[in-house]
């Protein structure tokens, strides 16, 4: 029988052996991309693979179509529309050229979520920026993306998106955002696995997200 000590030291010995056969690790510097090296049509169709496998739907706006009067609302009703959704949440720093009209809409003013957010078929806000490769929404809570809140609760979220601020890959993103902040990445609908491994939307979020993309 092999006492404790020796056992112990039996088992540090080979760790240490595994450890000097492994090849060094290549500098921090190489082992991480920082960038897709795609032009910007070329990172708005990567999004839009990414956000297609993720069952998100996609709205594509040109430039000028996005700044014709109506034109964002209109997506954004169509949106709602698709999803039944009668109500719609906003947060304060949406523009007025966003919110569809004919619609029962709220402004947060610090809505309970329990009685009153929850309560809302759908969100409106804007995004930070989006990122291609991983086919993420990053919220960073400004005006036009308001509390965390309101993207939890209700089950439509409608995401205005401008194709300038798609970029390629995470360091990029963070790059962009710059100083630290509350940040929420949306990786398409609410979405997880129960303990038979059926897929289940909209338990930890909306079950369904929408982006109208301009540009």
């Amino acid at each position: 029988m092999i006492r404790d000590g020796s056992a112990k030291g039996a088992i540090l010995a080979a760790i240490r052996a595994a450890n000097i056969r492994q090849p060094a690790l290549p500098p921090a510097d190489d082992a991480w991309r920082h960038s897709l090296d795609l032009p910007r049509a070329g990172l708005v169709a990567r999004l839009a693979e990414r956000l297609a496998d993720y069952g998100v739907g996609l709205t594509r706006l040109s430039r000028a179509r996005a700044r014709q009067e109506g034109a964002i609302a209109d997506a954004v009703a169509a949106c709602l529309a698709a999803h039944d959704a009668t109500s719609l949440i906003v947060p304060p720093g949406v523009p007025a050229a966003w919110r569809p009209p004919g619609i029962a809409l709220t402004e947060d003013d610090g809505l309970l979520a329990h009685t009153a957010i929850d309560r809302i078929d759908a969100v409106l806000t804007g995004a930070a920026c989006a990122i291609a490769e991983s086919g993420s929404i990053v919220l960073d809570h400004r005006p036009d993306q308001g509390r965390r809140a309101l993207t939890v609760l209700p089950r439509v979220h409608v995401c205005v998106l401008d194709a300038a601020d798609v970029v390629g890959l995470l360091p990029e993103a963070l790059a962009r955002l710059g100083t630290p902040r509350l940040l929420t990445f949306i990786s398409g609908p609410s979405a997880t696995a129960d303990i038979e491994f059926e897929r289940v939307v909209g338990v930890h979020g909306p079950r369904f997200l929408e982006v109208v993309l301009t540009g």
